[in-house]
This record gives structure tokens, C-alpha cells and sequence, in this order.
């Protein structure tokens, strides 16, 4: 059984990002407004976003003190509209989340569904968005 058998909300699943991810992280990424949020740099390079969903592919899950990211999607549509960044430190019972939402869906209340951290186990949990 994978690591991250992946999440589901009302209206997201949240899923292992993998390699056909590339594009929408990449554009989301290169969002002006998105990116005033964010610690990246613009213009944000398409090998970069490959390269980041292939390695996080390569993984099974978060590992404790890496950063691991997963795919946000709408769960009507499967559409990519986010991810969700996790770094577990102290043998993963402390997580930080961070996550970014795509512009076209923000204000639709995304970013408060359900409180994802009583899902993912940790006995500390720190969140910060864009």
C-alpha cells in the first residue's frame, strides 16, 4: 500500500503529483498574483516544474524532513487546481503544509475545505498559503 493513499474532501482529492502535473504547477507557479504569495521567482522555469514532479514521483509519499508536494484537484472534474506542499520533521509527528490554489478558483472557499490536517496525522501541524 503507497505511503499517500491520497485525500478526499467534499469537493477535492488530493493526490501523489506525478509527471503529467508539469504544466499546471508550472503555470500556477508563473502567476504574478499567485506568486506574490510564494517565497519563487519569476519567471518560474518549465525544466524546473518537470524536474519537481518527477523527483516527487520518485518518492512514495512524504518522508520525514523532506519537502513533498501532492496534486490538488477538483473532485467533480479531476482538474488540477492546486497542490499541497508537506515537509514532516521529528519522525512525521510534526508537518508543515503549504499550499498554492489556482487564481481562477480563488474565493470559492478552497482553500478552508475541511481541515486537512486531522487527516494527515501529525501531533503538530503549521499551515501557510498562497
Amino acid at each position: 500500500m503507497p505511503v499517500f493513499p491520497g485525500l478526499v474532501t467534499e469537493r477535492l482529492s488530493i493526490r501523489a503529483m506525478g509527471p503529467a502535473d508539469a504544466d499546471s504547477l508550472w503555470r500556477r507557479r508563473n502567476d504574478p498574483t499567485t506568486a506574490e504569495f510564494q517565497s519563487w521567482s519569476l519567471p518560474f522555469p518549465r525544466e524546473r516544474a518537470e524536474s519537481m514532479c518527477e523527483s516527487f514521483a520518485a518518492v512514495d509519499g512524504p518522508q520525514s524532513d523532506e519537502w513533498w508536494m501532492a496534486a490538488v484537484c477538483d473532485r467533480s472534474t479531476g482538474d488540477v487546481i492546486g497542490d499541497l506542499a508537506l515537509h514532516l520533521t521529528f519522525d512525521a509527528r510534526s508537518a508543515e503544509i503549504g499550499y498554492t490554489i489556482d487564481r481562477s478558483v480563488w474565493g470559492r472557499g478552497i482553500a478552508t475545505e475541511p481541515p486537512l490536517r486531522s487527516r494527515i496525522g501529525s501531533s503538530t501541524t503549521s499551515a501557510c498559503h498562497g
